[in-house]
């Protein structure tokens, strides 16, 4: 069930034994709450959420390397890796020669 506003759904989540209502209960989901996962997936591709792209060339701009790795390490298996290394490579050459060589690699192919 939708409410007024919209933006939240009652469901209804059984267990095994509905004599027993430790298995059931009704759940408030929050539908404007976009951060269920941490890749947005399609059946042949997978990008990383925007707000780790938003927070990687945020990094990117204060020099900090050790972010940037933990962020392009989650990226690493995505189509979004040789887009946040191209952009790196385009803005900031010099920050890309500290990152490791499979994030370097993904820049140039």
């Amino acid at each position: 069930m939708v409410n007024e506003m919209g933006n939240t759904l009652t469901c209804l989540q059984s267990g095994g034994n509905w004599n027993n209502t430790s298995n059931a209960g009704v759940w408030n989901v929050n539908l404007n709450n976009n951060r269920f996962v941490g890749y947005r997936t399609w059946q042949s591709k997978r990008f990383i959420r925007k707000h780790s792209l938003y927070k990687f060339f945020k990094m990117a701009k204060k020099n900090k390397v050790e972010s940037m790795v933990s962020i392009a390490g989650h990226a690493k298996e995505t189509y979004s890796l040789k887009h946040m290394m191209r952009r790196l490579r385009r803005e900031q050459p010099e920050t890309l020669n500290l990152l490791p060589n499979y994030c370097r690699l993904a820049a140039i192919h």
